[in-house]
């Protein structure tokens, strides 16, 4: 029968991944405007059991919660682009970090006290950015609680994907593809991996 791999097999994912390309030469854009570093993963949030819509199933009787650069995101009560565009305050900050505030070994960096190493800030964080601008993004997919093989996708636009690989992402040594590089519209960031 046909292969299939386990949930973790990187090779399996790095040589699919590896053959992606696009069919000519891509004018990549070297300039950036932008860097951002954002880290993904599954958070512990404290649970308050009193309020019924919180499942406190988690380790520790938490809340899962998925966070980027350790937020876990909090939907407003009004759209986070009507409150732009109509100037509404206190629905959004735009105080999104363009890193995570701690820098820790990543993939190999879980925690020994779930219910209070795990927890993630709650909030309705942004950033803007100007129209036209060249933004290089390395996700990270951290340890913190599990790992998985993360899709991640940027709503309307579809973005080149210059790397991917396993480990703690190292700009020393990580490896980009800046002449064929696939041009897609969502990428799986690997368990305990990175892509750019």
């Amino acid at each position: 029968g046909p292969y299939e791999s386990v949930f973790n097999d990187n090779l399996a994912v790095k040589t699919v991944m590896d053959g992606l390309r696009s069919l000519y030469a891509v004018d990549v854009p070297k300039d950036i405007d932008a860097h951002l570093f954002i880290t993904i993963g599954i958070n512990v949030n404290k649970c308050n059991s009193e309020n019924p819509n919180n499942k406190c199933q988690g380790p520790g009787k938490g809340r899962l919660a998925a966070s980027m650069n350790n937020i876990s995101f909090v939907e407003p009560k009004v759209s986070i682009l009507e409150a732009y565009y109509k100037q509404l305050e206190g629905y959004f900050t735009l105080d999104f970090p363009t890193a995570p505030e701690k820098s820790y070994d990543f993939v190999n960096g879980a925690p020994n006290d779930i219910a209070n190493d795990t927890q993630a800030a709650n909030g309705t964080r942004a950033m803007v950015l100007e129209y036209g601008s060249r933004v290089q993004i390395i996700f990270q997919n951290t340890g913190t609680l599990t790992t998985e093989n993360h899709p991640i996708h940027l709503h309307g636009h579809s973005f080149y994907v210059i790397g991917y690989g396993t480990g703690n992402y190292d700009e020393r040594t990580a490896q980009f593809n800046l002449e064929d590089p696939p041009y897609l519209n969502t990428i799986g960031v690997p368990v305990g991996g990175w892509a750019a």
